[in-house]
């Protein structure tokens, strides 16, 4: 998490952009957009959603490319 905030700061990600990315990613697209609702980001709800079905799908690749490498 530190990491992550590290890289937003260095880019100059904008504060929004940042929550819904953690939240998409620990907890899943659907409570990023609601998170994104409930601070009233309208223009950030479809991101929201969409930064957590990537996060989903990198995770599901990520858990493959590591079984792979053990070799289970």
């Amino acid at each position: 998490m530190t990491l992550h905030l590290l890289i937003c700061r260095l880019f100059k990600i904008e504060y929004g952009y940042m929550i819904l990315s953690i939240v998409g990613c620990i907890v899943g697209g659907p409570t990023a957009s609601l998170t994104a609702a409930a601070a009233n980001w309208k223009s950030l709800i479809d991101s929201g959603l969409i930064l957590g079905v990537l996060a989903g799908a990198v995770g599901i690749a990520v858990a493959y490319f590591t079984k792979f490498l053990v070799g289970g």
